[in-house]
């Protein structure tokens, strides 16, 4: 009788729920401070039912709870879910919603575990975390002037457009608009809801809304002067910013402030006779986008045609207060001549003596003003100077009588 083979051993595997939960996001973003639903669903993939079987849906802490489709009960963070028993092959799903964070743009995570008092066949698939990015508002800013040169203290616009290229709304939106040294707001031409300081402004200065909606742009169109004495290119910029982000952006516009451009033009009377009169006239022409202020034009016979030349009359001045007349040298003065081509002329006429040296004489003025950058102008005008013809008429009487006049006319 053998005694080797009279024992044997049986394995037996008995198998009990198997739970595993998944948490699903309606999307992976969502904008800052909106309502957002996870779907929990609970599935048994085991043999037998789970009894008691609780849900925790633990929230992130800048969540808040809104409600949920399956009586859940909440304490501060913690939604609590429970349900009698899954059958094996069932899944027990519901929806949670809560209200996303209204003051941080970090991502915030979502983890919910169950547990059920039936042995697990599998205990690793219990939870499940969901990352959610929070997107909030985007300004962006940008800023224009309407010109590219502008005179000395004369009047542009800036306009700042601020635009929000996500739709969550924006809060506290804030420009800072730093104006460069000479240039000031005089006046706001339309603001568009924004809060801005009372002009005239300069330095730095700030412009305020309380919300900005997403998809939605706004606008401040700014009247500004130019520096009055300062002439080159200025750079102004302005920054925009929100209670969640202090700088969403940047933008820069240049002008360039020009000085006054002066022309000037001499003409006249291209011969004359010695004892005669020159006739001139002397155009003055401002070319640039400054007013020439406190102009001085000077025209000086002694240095350029010689001596004996003399100012008869000044016929018409055209706005200038001109004098000199019966002397050598003529000045005249004006206040001002506007910019964008504004010109004016000076009609003269001067005495030419009759002992002149005869040839061509050049007579050459010059205007200067007190604006920057003071630019000194001439411009000369020739004329030549000729001698009288003079012609000598023979007496008619052909014969002289000894002692006696005999008459001879001169002509010129």
């Amino acid at each position: 009788l053998s005694t080797t083979n009279n024992s044997t051993a049986l394995t037996t595997q008995v198998l009990g729920a198997d739970l595993n939960i998944v948490k699903t996001p309606d999307n992976g973003s969502t904008d800052i401070g909106t309502e957002y639903t996870y779907t929990i669903k609970t599935t048994n993939a085991g043999k037998v039912a789970a009894s008691n079987v609780v849900v925790t849906d633990t929230l992130d802490p800048d969540m808040s709870f809104i409600s949920d489709s399956a009586g859940c009960s909440s304490s501060g963070q913690t939604l609590t879910c429970t349900k009698t028993s899954i059958a094996p092959g069932d899944t027990w799903s519901f929806t949670v919603k809560v209200k996303m964070p209204t003051n941080s743009l970090d991502d915030v995570t979502n983890t919910a575990s169950v547990t059920t008092s039936t042995d697990q066949q599998n205990a690793t698939n219990m939870s499940d975390t969901a990352t959610t990015h929070i997107t909030g508002p985007n300004l962006n800013i940008t800023k224009d002037a309407n010109v590219t040169d502008v005179g000395l203290g004369k009047t542009f616009s800036y306009t700042i457009n601020v635009s929000n290229a996500n739709t969550a709304p924006a809060s506290d939106a804030d420009i800072e608009d730093q104006l460069p040294s000479g240039v000031s707001i005089i006046s706001i031409l339309s603001n568009d809801g924004w809060n801005c300081p009372a002009t005239p402004i300069t330095g730095t200065f700030h412009c305020t809304k309380t919300t900005i909606p997403g998809s939605s742009s706004s606008s401040i169109t700014f009247e500004a002067q130019a520096p009055s004495a300062t002439t080159g290119t200025v750079q102004n910029t302005a920054k925009i910013s929100h209670s969640l982000n202090s700088n969403d952006g940047t933008d820069t516009a240049s002008v360039n402030v020009t000085g006054v451009v002066l022309t000037i033009d001499k003409v006249a009377t291209p011969v004359v006779e010695a004892g005669g009169l020159i006739d001139y006239n002397i155009t003055v022409t401002n070319t640039s986008h400054s007013d020439a202020e406190s102009l001085t034009l000077s025209d000086n016979l002694a240095t350029s045609l010689g001596a004996g030349y003399t100012i008869n009359s000044v016929i018409n001045s055209d706005g200038w207060s001109c004098s000199g007349v019966g002397t050598s040298a003529l000045n005249c003065t004006r206040p001002t001549l506007l910019a964008e081509g504004a010109s004016s002329t000076i009609h003269f006429n001067v005495n030419v003596p009759y002992n002149a040296t005869l040839g061509t004489r050049t007579n050459t003025a010059s205007v200067t003003t007190t604006t920057t950058p003071q630019p000194i102008v001439s411009d000369s005008a020739s004329t030549v100077i000729q001698g009288a013809d003079i012609v000598v008429i023979p007496p008619t009487t052909t014969t002289a009588v000894a002692n006696k006049n005999v008459v001879f006319s001169v002509e010129v």
